[in-house]
């Protein structure tokens, strides 16, 4: 009778755990389809970052380049300012030493 007993509540016990089993392998089936998606997710975002990085690089290069073209040209355009300054000093002080001329050749007349 023991026996039997035993045999009946693993029955039972059987029975009763089958929703909880099926539960689990359907939690499971749930985790391994996330899994996969997340892994999908994973690749795209490293496909999207090496996109990013690679469509960026050029993009920094021109920068780069168009800096160097500023510089170029405000270097010249410094050395024409100091030029120009330079020739309106002794432009200015030519004016003056032919007013003073002026003026004094007005009174020597």
């Amino acid at each position: 009778m023991n026996e039997e007993l035993k045999e009946l509540l693993r029955s039972v016990l059987k029975e009763e755990l089958k929703p909880i089993r099926k539960q689990l392998d359907n939690f499971e089936q749930r985790f391994e389809r996330i899994d996969q998606r997340l892994e999908i997710i994973e690749i795209d975002v490293r496909n999207l970052k090496d996109n990013l990085i690679n469509g960026l690089g050029p993009y920094f290069e021109q920068i780069t380049s168009h800096i160097d073209e500023v510089k170029e040209v405000t270097k010249t355009q410094q050395i024409m300012i100091e030029t120009l300054s330079a020739r309106s000093i002794k432009h200015e002080s030519e004016i003056k030493e032919i007013k003073r001329l002026i003026k004094n050749s007005t009174f020597a007349e």
